[in-house]
């Protein structure tokens, strides 16, 4: 199976750590290796990729911000607990990827929105048509309503 080693790129480990400089090396759809700082990573005949314009996300299903919506005309998502969000700092997010992740009502994960991480409340969990998430995507939806 080939493998690619993306070189230059920004790494967001979710922890709410600064963005940090490394590499990644990835076979298939798995990531087989991280360096981070001045580390880097040893390996021969793989395809290199400059990742300086690369994102590389959470097991490559696709990641998305959004507005919740309470809307009749809105009713995809199903809030399965807790409420919606009501403020700024606030979210609700998927059921699939609070699942996957042991995520619940109360902590506290960090989103990257555009280049700049954020800090957040997990106040609800939702599901999309009866499903957990569209895809597999990760959805995190936000209160944008103006006060």
């Amino acid at each position: 199976m080939s493998q690619i080693l993306f070189k230059n790129i920004k790494i967001f480990d979710g922890t709410g750590k600064k963005l940090c400089a490394g590499e990644v090396l990835v076979q298939g759809n798995m990531i087989q290796k991280v360096a981070t700082g001045t580390k880097k990573i040893r390996t021969s005949n793989v395809k290199v990729v400059d990742g300086e314009t690369v994102l590389i996300s959470n097991g490559f299903a696709p990641t998305f911000g959004a507005a919740w919506d309470t809307s009749s005309y809105a009713k995809q998502w199903e809030l399965l607990s807790g409420r919606p969000p009501m403020n700024s700092k606030e979210l609700v997010m998927d059921k699939t990827t609070a699942d996957n992740n042991s995520f619940n009502i109360g902590d506290k994960v960090t989103v990257l929105a555009g280049a700049i991480p954020a800090t957040f409340k997990i106040v609800g969990i939702a599901q999309f048509s009866e499903v957990g998430s569209p895809g597999g995507a990760t959805f995190a939806l936000f209160d944008f309503r103006k006060r």
